[in-house]
């Protein structure tokens, strides 16, 4: 079985506010290396779940959520 993460992906990325993601080309320093919690939101910026990438190589665990959907209906 193939998955296309490129197109689920490029998906979530031209639907990003509809998805409630405020950022789709950037990270916040403050989340860069992770959360203690799915939740969290540091002074002065919106909350981690809004990123769609956690660093300059990983998106956030919202995109690894969406995906792993995904994969589980591509294989059911």
């Amino acid at each position: 079985t193939v998955f296309p993460a490129y197109d689920v992906c490029s998906t979530l990325l031209d639907n990003a506010g509809t998805l409630g993601f405020v950022n789709i080309t950037g990270y916040s320093e403050a989340y860069e290396n992770g959360t203690p919690a799915q939740t969290t939101q540091a002074d002065g910026y919106a909350p981690v779940s809004s990123f769609f990438w956690l660093n300059s190589l990983h998106p956030l665990f919202t995109v690894h959520d969406i995906l792993a959907k995904a994969i589980s209906t591509v294989l059911s």
